[in-house]
């Protein structure tokens, strides 16, 4: 399971310590910080998909959908913006599954 989920730690330390130091800033107002959230686990999800090697595409991408849902559960976010963020997370997890690997030079 550790091969599989190679990478997706970044995730778990990335997105809670943003989502931190957003609150903790106070300056963007609430929707700009859930923005820049999602922009922020955007890029590391596909990241971590671009620079992971596996036979099992269809078991990392599970394993990734679940990571994503645990790590937006146990964050200090209000339920609302819990949902939104989730929801946002896994249809770009599922757009990555459309084309990666397809699109891998390798």
């Amino acid at each position: 399971m550790a091969n599989n989920l190679q990478g997706i730690e970044l995730l778990s330390g990335t997105g809670l310590g943003v989502e931190a130091k957003l609150a903790a800033g106070g300056e963007p107002s609430n929707d700009e910080s859930l923005e820049q959230l999602t922009r922020t686990l955007f890029a590391r999800i596909t990241e971590c998909v671009i620079s992971h090697e596996t036979d099992d595409w269809p078991g990392y991408y599970d394993k990734l959908s679940a990571m994503v849902c645990q790590v937006v559960a146990r964050s200090d976010l209000s339920s609302d913006k819990k949902s939104v963020l989730t929801r946002r997370l896994l249809e770009h997890v599922l757009e990555l599954q459309k084309w990666w690997p397809k699109l891998s030079p390798r």
